[in-house]
């Protein structure tokens, strides 16, 4: 979504007003209000970490000769990526402050009938299809060029069933494949959590029970590996964050940073002393406070404008990296370069920045006049703002 309350996190409203950011998580495309430009730090930090993991299996990995070395990473390199090295589990981050900020942007208003279910669906619709589509697309002309020049890829499951599946953003609502641009698979179960949330916050308004009462299921489920991953662990993680947005707005302000605080303190603590090891239970009771605490920073603007066009660039990285990725292995392989060039530190920050660029020309040239098309085309003016 692209319109903005101008709340802050303990709901007080202002003026509406438009702002254009996109998500992650496919995930929530506004930017945040005055309050909240600190979770844009958490989102950017989040999409780059998945860049940091990912590289090594999509760029290296389809090479032979590169199997079992390493990147030759520079220290000074090496030390300013360590606060990125969370990408196993930055997706559950994404869903998190997913459950967050939808709370924040939309509860009050669909709980109260502002917001229709056209509006909501319109909106997410405008923001997270037409990037699908067009990443979507470029993996299949992908595959032609690498069939073309008689190249092996990733394409194993790319058939005409998944390929559908994808065209109705189902790609992963009942199985775990990975097909086309598979990335997108955290996106597909997301667009699922999104109906279950509107119908969620529509009959039962603001209260914290129904997110609690979701929760307790989807923990329990998540325990099994068969229904780990997916539509169920989303849910889990979503509402975690929806629930997190809940008890924050009840308790006092003055109270919230310490009590936030203090949560996130003796996570480390029980982290550090071997106390905790499920990695997701530490995402549960780590990642919600430090929301928390990033949605209280101070009004800095020039930092805030900073991350704001940083977060622009989250979900344009997060569903073009796979085909950029086969485009960087196609290119070795058809003129002939060294594949070990692929481990330099400068080949690595070189993709980095060519991602980040890429993004960046997306959201400008595709993503937003895409989703101003779509809403002028089939919502009305004031519902295309203030909703």
């Amino acid at each position: 979504m692209d319109e903005k309350e101008t709340r802050g996190p303990g709901g007080g409203q202002g003026k509406h007003r438009t702002v254009r950011s996109s998500m992650p998580d496919g995930i929530k495309a506004a930017t945040f209000g005055p309050r909240l430009w600190g979770l844009e730090i958490l989102r950017f930090s989040s999409a780059l970490a998945i860049l940091v993991l990912h590289y090594p299996g999509l760029c290296l990995s389809p090479f032979p000769e590169l199997e079992g070395r390493p990147l030759v990473m520079a220290p000074w390199l090496g030390d300013l990526l360590q606060p990125f090295r969370f990408g196993p589990w930055a997706v559950q981050v994404f869903w998190i402050l997913s459950g967050y900020i939808f709370y924040h942007q939309y509860a009050r208003r669909v709980g109260q009938g502002e917001v229709s279910w056209r509006t909501f669906f319109v909106h997410r619709f405008s923001r997270l299809y037409p990037l699908h589509l067009v990443t979507l697309l470029s993996v299949v002309l992908l595959q032609f060029l690498y069939a073309a020049g008689g190249l092996a890829g990733p394409f194993e499951n790319n058939h005409p069933k998944n390929f559908l599946l994808h065209l109705g953003f189902a790609s992963n609502w009942w199985e775990f494949e990975r097909s086309f641009n598979h990335p997108v698979w955290s996106v597909s179960v997301e667009v699922l959590v999104y109906g279950l949330f509107y119908l969620v916050v529509r009959h039962f308004s603001r209260s914290a029970w129904p997110p609690i009462l979701l929760l307790v299921p989807c923990l329990w489920l998540n325990q099994h590996k068969s229904w780990e991953g997916g539509v169920v662990e989303c849910a889990l993680f979503f509402f975690a964050g929806g629930l997190t947005w809940e008890v924050q707005a009840k308790v006092p302000s003055r109270l919230r940073l310490a009590l936030a605080s203090s949560l996130l303190l003796a996570v480390l603590v029980c982290w550090l002393a071997g106390w905790m090891h499920a990695p997701k239970t530490l995402l549960l009771l780590g990642v919600t406070p430090a929301i928390v605490m990033l949605a209280h920073l101070p009004d800095w603007p020039q930092p805030a404008k900073i991350w704001n066009q940083l977060g622009h660039l989250t979900y344009s990285s997060y569903l073009w990296h796979f085909p950029f990725c086969l485009l960087v292995v196609y290119l070795v392989r058809k003129l002939g370069l060294d594949p070990g060039t692929l481990l330099l530190s400068e080949t690595f920050i070189l993709f980095l920045g060519s991602v980040l660029l890429l993004s960046w020309f997306s959201y400008r040239w595709l993503e937003e006049p895409s989703q101003r098309w779509i809403r002028s085309r089939y919502l009305d003016p004031m519902g295309a703002v203030s909703r």
